[in-house]
């Protein structure tokens, strides 16, 4: 095989024209489309960037809002169970001062009926008196004799 001078110039020059031609067709498109898809993506990037930025800052609102009802329904736990508590007091103070009024109830019951309890023994008392001095004497004693008699009684008892 010889090497024709003449036939590896026209090569060369045929790879140049190609190279030429294939640039003026190729090259321009498809370094405006990397160029165009580049652009793209550093678009997207931006936007995707965007919206991390938007979801960092919803989450944080999210945060802050729930820190909030947690902050809120704290609170109100916190003064409905000091409701209970003042209302828990106030039921036992009321419950104290009605078994306060029972029991003096009962102190001036038991005071009314001892004195009930105690007319009564004296009046049973004055009869059986009146009635031992009668049968003792042989004789009816007058109402003024019942009535001295039933005063030295009581007066020596008490």
């Amino acid at each position: 095989m010889e090497f024709n001078l003449l036939d590896i110039v026209q090569h060369i020059l045929n790879v140049v024209v190609l190279y030429v031609i294939l640039r003026a067709i190729l090259y321009r498109p498809v370094r405006s489309y990397m160029l165009a898809r580049e652009e793209a993506l550093k678009q997207q990037r931006a936007e995707a960037d965007q919206y991390r930025k938007d979801a960092e800052d919803l989450k944080a609102q999210s945060q802050k809002l729930l820190e909030e009802a947690h902050q809120t329904a704290q609170q109100d736990a916190d003064s409905k169970l000091e409701y209970a508590r003042q209302m828990a007091s106030h039921l036992l103070e009321d419950a104290r001062v009605e078994a306060r009024q029972i029991v003096e109830e009962g102190r001036s019951r038991i005071a009314e009926e001892r004195k009930e309890s105690r007319e009564e023994l004296v009046r049973e008392t004055a009869a059986l008196a009146v009635d031992l001095a009668a049968r003792i004497l042989g004789r009816e004693v007058s109402a003024a004799d019942n009535q001295r008699l039933i005063e030295d009684y009581f007066s020596k008892v008490g």
